[in-house]
């Protein structure tokens, strides 16, 4: 069973690898994950779907910066989110991320970013 902190070590290889295997893995089925952009909660599925997308829309993507506070039930990340987008731009994402964890699975996830990072990404159209 994976600990809290190898579950975010592992989401973060899953996203910057587009490995939906691992990602999927990470998550209980009926896990919730909510963003600030959006204001709504969405599935795994879903979930899944927008790891796929970032992986395969934004070059070079990475992680830095990574700070993050780690306990039995879950964790509290913050990153900065980089990559380069189809036209070369670069895109700069700062986040924070809200973890809980049961039975070594992620079970719900609060996002909080700035929406207007992906700006750069509307510009590529």
């Amino acid at each position: 069973m994976r600990t809290p902190e190898q579950i975010a070590e592992d989401l973060i290889t899953a996203v910057t690898q587009g490995d939906m295997a691992l990602a999927q893995e990470l998550y209980a089925p009926d896990a919730v994950l909510w963003q600030n952009t959006t204001a709504q909660t969405v599935d795994v599925q879903r979930a899944l779907r927008t790891i796929a997308w970032l992986y395969k829309t934004i070059q070079n993507l990475a992680y830095e910066d990574v700070q993050r506070q780690v306990w039995n039930t879950g964790f509290v990340q913050q990153h900065r989110m980089t990559g380069t987008t189809s036209a070369g731009k670069d895109l700069v994402v700062h986040a924070c991320m809200v973890a809980t964890v049961r039975d070594g699975k992620l079970v719900e996830v609060r996002e909080y970013m700035d929406s207007r990072a992906f700006d750069v990404m509307r510009e590529d159209r």
